[in-house]
Order: structure tokens, then C-alpha cells, then sequence
């Protein structure tokens, strides 16, 4: 009972609060969990249950974070709390890191409760054996002190008395060696008394040291903890831009019925083109929040190099002259061709950042071979073609003691508000999670060359083009859609009802239960978001399943494919398409799931179908 992490939660909502509870039991964490509703057992339970950890709901109205912050740093200062809610957005998270939280969850992510706890404990542990530790060195320091002045007024006084003796007269000789004899017991005790303080001391850097490391341990640590909290943040916009995108990606084409003029279909597929360019992006933006590589694909670099030439053209002050040089031969790479933009965005960024009164940016390529010297020269690396691309600036230039630093995380030489020290280290993580490596040359005054070498497919595969078909059609099946989002919603309604299908709709998992209960004999599909208000999609489908043993399931989100796959599957998810999504993959999903067997839905993109009821 006593290893058992004592767990306060302050939670309005006994559901929510079951929901943490129930998922902290599934990790297998010992805990000992205290609900409570209001302020004044807030505060009591502080003082007397005296909780290892906090978990604090931020969006409810009869309290806010910033108060549950304030109490608990007033009752235990030193217990860490953790900011839960329905949704969180940058300022709000910043916020409340900034006024002590020690992290912030959204409530759709409770698979992630227990290391979050896990870490918050532990930097708690590391705070208080910090804190400690410099307590104990700060007492021993101040008793070492009293120590050496007594004995250095103990050396003093043996001088002083063995001095007078010898100096006495023949006649006192005696005592003068008995007294010489006293002073020499005397220093063989200040002996005893400097080795006690030489080996306090030696303690003190001892502990000095352990303190420094743990210190270190600790800041690295919290880094990572920050950058896991950008991920978070990563992951909220990329769910609100998802969700902005949608109702573009299913509506083009539903303009696309409309128009019968050809440049209507060009503009049509800029559109289009422009829209999955954005939706690459926000995928972007969670591969970086998480960590995981995307999805990679043969390309040549002359296109992105000469698309981000155009940009800069258009973008960059005019003091700044652009060279572009590019063979036409060069290799095919395995990439993705959003990192593989974030790398050239971020290297001629630097290179207009080092220049402020203007010179000359250069981008390059070219093909090569890496030989077995300059293999073993170059770690983790290893011999066969590639392709380098060059990005070289005449600016500023690195100073020879920032040339270690520049790969390292929140490093930056700029002004706060013009760099936030992540650009370089997501250039590294791109680079090496492609197989590649980058070097650096520079020199001050005169500018730096930054070369990121990729590995080269020089073997194509031959992938035969299909024949593209209509989006199969529905027959009239009722479409539960359920999406709190008020666009999104009705355009997918719109393309369903124009493709052969009926639907009814509701705005959250509460709606979706009395829709359902209402229309049960007819609906043979849900579509539901998997974040809502209220009640979210995931408990929404736990109680459609119960109600609705073979009814088909088909899950989406504006996370992608944060969610666990194999758990959406064992509650009767047959299909998760990830927003933004366009009208086919609309139609094809849905096609797959109502009639699995129909060989006529043809092979195209879709989310990831389940088989089962």
C-alpha cells in the first residue's frame, strides 16, 4: 500500500474521471485515486490525503487551472499537477507550463495518462533530490567554515605558546618542552581535524558532482519533455487546420460536377493540388510532434530545389542574389518530399538570416559516390551513390566555438523572437532518418556551405498506371454522420446524398445515441469524428456497437493516425479514414465496408478496412 501513487483528481465529471482511472488500471500503475468536485475539498484533500500527483480538469467552468495551480503551490508546493481538458490550444498549454503545470493532456489522449505521470513523478524525484542535495551542500559548507576557523584559531594559539617557550629562560626549560609537547599533541589532533575537513570537502564535490549530473539528467530531461509538449501542441493545430480542410478536399468535387469549361477543371486542379499540398503539410507537422518517419516515395531533387528558388525569388529581400545549379541527370532519392522541403526551408532561412545586408545564395547538386575512405572518414555512413544538395550563403559565418553547438536543440545564436534553436536539429533528424548526412563548412566573414548527402535509388521500380474509374455509388443505404464541426458535416452529407445514399446527422456522440435509437431499423453505417464535445466519438461507438451489434462502423479523425489501430478494431471500427480526406476516399471506404465483397469498388485510396461486422 505504501509504494502506491497516491493520485488527486479534481474532476466535475465522475465519467471523465472513470476514463482516467480505467486506463491507469489497464498500465498496470499501483495508484490510490481521490475524486473531488470543488475548492474546498480540493484544499482538504491537499492537506490530508497528501497526493504524489494532481490531475486537474482545465476546461471546467466552476474552476480553472490557474487557481487549482495556485492552490496546490500554496498547500504542497512541491506536488506536480497535470492539466487536463477536452481540447488545449498553444497559449493555453504555455500558459499553464509557464505558471508551474508540470505537463498538459487532451482527454482523447488518455493512452498517453501514464507516462505522462510517470515523467511528471520523476521530475518531481529529480527536483527534490536537487533541492536536497543543495541543502546538504549548503550546511556543509557552513560547517566546514566553522571547522577550519577553529582550527586555524587552534594553529594560532599552538604557534603563539610554542614561540614564548622556546624563547623562555634555561631555567623554565621544562615547561617550555612540556608546553612544546602539549602543542605537538595539539597538532597532531588539528592533523586529524584538517583530514576531517580535506575529506568534507572531497564529500562536498562529491555531492557537488552528483548534484551537477542529476542537474544535467534533469534539464536534458525537461528538453524532452518540451519537445513532447510541442508535439501535443503540434498535434492540436493540426487537428483544428484538418478539419479546415476537409470540407475543401470533399467539396472540389462536388464543384467539379458543375463545371464543364476546361479552364474551370485546370483552375479546379490547383485547387485540388493546393489542398493536398496543405494536408502534406499538416502530416508534416505531426511526423515532427511525434517523431515517426513519413511516407517516402523516388523523386529527383531538381523539382523541389527549383520550387524553393521560386519561393525565394518571391520572397526574399532583393539584396540577396539567388544562383540555382542543377544537371539534368541527377539520381533518383527515396524521400519525403514535405521533409525534404522543411530541410531546403530551413537551410535557405539560415542562409537569408546570415546575410541581413545582402550577398549571394547559392543552391546546387549533384551526383556522387561515397568510396570506402571517405566512408570510414564519415560515421555511420556507408560506400555507394548519392546525391548531395548544397545550400551556400557569402553572409555571416559560424564562429569556429558555435560549430558543435549548431546541431543541438534550442541552440541559437538569434534574438529569441527570430529563432526558436529547432531548425538545424530537424534538418539532422530529417536527414538522418532518410539514411543521409550532412557537413558543414564555414568561416567567418565569409559565409558557410551546408551539404546533405541522400542516398540514391538508381534501380526504378515499374508501377503500371490504373485506368481511374467513377467513385462507386451507394444504393440508398442511411449514413449516420456524426462531426462536430458544422462544415465538415455538411459537406460530407452533400457528397453522400449526390452519390446515391441518404443521411441523417448529429453534432456529437449524445445526438448520435438518439439518432440512432430513432432511426435503428435504416441507419446501416456510422461515420463518426473521433473528438467531440460532450460525449467523443470513441464512447459514442462503444455504446452504437452495444446498441447495433452488426452495424458498420467507420471511424475518422483530424489526428491522423494517432489512434491505435488494433483497439479501434476490437470495438467494431472497420475503417478509419484520417481527415483531411477527399470525396473518393469517401465513397471507396465506405463501398469496402458495406459490401466487402464487391470485387466493383475497385483499388484506390481508402482508409484502413477492417473485415468483421
Amino acid at each position: 500500500m505504501s509504494h502506491r501513487i497516491r493520485i488527486l483528481i479534481l474532476e466535475g465529471c465522475p465519467t471523465q474521471a472513470r476514463s482516467m482511472i480505467d486506463q491507469l488500471r489497464e498500465g498496470g500503475t499501483a495508484f490510490i485515486a481521490l475524486r473531488v468536485e470543488n475548492e474546498s475539498d480540493y484544499r482538504r484533500a491537499l492537506r490530508e490525503f497528501e497526493p504524489h500527483l494532481v490531475l486537474v480538469d482545465y476546461s471546467r467552468t466552476y474552476h480553472n487551472g490557474f487557481s487549482a495551480l495556485s492552490i496546490a503551490r500554496e498547500i504542497t508546493p512541491g506536488t506536480p499537477l497535470v492539466c487536463v481538458a477536452s481540447t488545449i490550444n498553444e497559449e493555453t498549454a504555455a500558459a499553464a507550463l509557464k505558471d508551474g503545470a508540470a505537463d498538459c493532456l487532451v482527454k482523447d489522449q488518455l493512452d498517453r495518462l501514464e507516462a505522462i505521470i510517470r515523467n511528471a513523478l520523476e521530475i518531481s524525484r529529480l527536483r527534490t533530490e536537487a533541492r536536497l542535495a543543495k541543502e546538504a551542500l549548503q550546511e556543509l559548507e557552513l560547517r566546514s567554515r566553522d571547522q577550519m576557523k577553529e582550527s586555524l584559531s587552534l594553529i594560532r594559539a599552538t604557534l603563539d605558546v610554542a614561540v614564548k617557550g622556546i624563547l623562555r629562560e634555561a631555567a623554565k626549560r621544562k615547561l617550555a618542552e612540556a608546553a612544546l609537547l602539549k602543542s605537538e599533541r595539539r597538532f597532531r589532533r588539528l592533523a586529524e581535524n584538517a583530514g576531517n575537513v580535506i575529506s568534507r570537502s572531497q564529500s562536498i564535490l562529491i555531492v557537488d558532482a552528483d548534484v551537477t549530473k542529476k542537474r544535467l539528467a534533469g534539464a536534458q530531461f525537461l528538453r524532452a519533455q518540451r519537445m513532447e509538449s510541442l508535439g501535443r501542441l503540434a498535434s492540436g493545430i493540426a487537428h483544428d487546420l484538418n478539419n479546415v480542410l476537409t470540407p475543401i478536399s470533399v467539396g472540389l468535387s462536388l464543384i467539379g460536377k458543375q463545371i464543364s469549361h476546361d479552364s474551370g477543371h485546370s483552375l479546379l486542379a490547383t485547387m485540388q493540388a493546393s489542398a493536398a499540398r496543405g494536408a502534406d503539410i499538416v502530416k508534416q507537422v505531426l511526423t515532427f510532434g511525434r517523431g515517426v518517419e513519413g511516407q517516402k516515395s523516388p523523386i529527383q531533387l531538381n523539382g523541389p530545389i527549383n520550387e524553393m528558388a521560386r519561393i525565394i525569388r518571391q520572397t526574399f529581400p532583393k539584396s540577396i542574389i539567388l544562383k540555382v545549379v542543377l544537371p539534368t541527370d541527377l539520381w533518383y532519392v527515396s524521400v519525403d518530399t514535405t521533409q525534404l522541403h522543411q530541410v531546403l526551408m530551413n537551410l535557405c532561412l539560415n542562409a537569408r538570416d546570415a546575410m541581413p545586408k545582402g550577398g549571394t545564395l547559392t543552391l546546387s547538386a549533384a551526383n556522387f559516390r561515397l568510396n570506402h575512405q571517405q566512408a570510414r572518414i564519415i560515421q555511420g555512413t556507408k560506400t555507394g551513390p548519392y546525391v548531395m544538395f548544397q545550400v551556400a550563403d557569402t553572409g555571416s559565418g559560424i564562429p569556429p566555438e558555435h560549430m558543435n553547438k549548431i546541431f543541438e536543440p534550442f541552440f541559437s545564436t538569434k534574438e529569441i523572437q527570430n529563432g526558436s534553436g529547432l531548425g538545424l536539429p530537424t534538418v539532422l533528424g530529417i536527414v538522418h532518418n532518410h539514411d543521409g548526412f550532412i557537413q558543414v563548412e564555414s568561416e567567418v566573414g565569409q559565409g558557410s556551405q551546408f551539404k546533405v548527402c541522400l542516398p540514391a535509388v538508381l534501380a526504378m521500380p515499374s508501377s503500371p498506371e490504373l485506368p481511374s474509374a467513377p467513385p462507386p455509388q451507394g444504393e440508398g443505404e442511411l449514413i449516420l454522420v456524426v462531426d462536430d464541426e458544422d462544415d465538415v458535416r455538411e459537406v460530407i452529407q452533400k457528397s453522400l446524398c449526390e452519390n446515391g445514399y441518404q443521411t441523417v446527422a448529429a453534432r456529437n456522440g449524445n445526438e448520435a445515441i438518439a439518432a440512432y435509437s430513432q432511426h435503428h431499423d435504416r441507419i446501416k453505417a456510422v461515420l463518426a469524428d473521433l473528438i467531440m464535445p460532450s460525449m467523443d466519438g470513441l464512447s459514442a461507438i462503444r455504446l452504437l456497437r452495444e446498441m447495433g451489434p452488426s452495424l458498420h462502423l467507420v471511424a475518422v479523425s483530424g489526428l491522423g493516425s494517432k489512434f491505435d489501430e488494433a483497439k479501434l478494431s476490437g470495438l467494431g471500427v472497420q475503417a478509419f479514414i484520417p481527415k483531411p480526406f477527399t470525396a473518393e476516399t469517401l465513397l471507396v471506404t465506405l463501398r469496402k465496408v458495406l459490401h466487402p465483397n464487391d470485387a466493383g469498388s475497385g483499388k484506390r485510396e481508402t482508409g484502413n478496412v477492417k473485415s468483421g461486422a
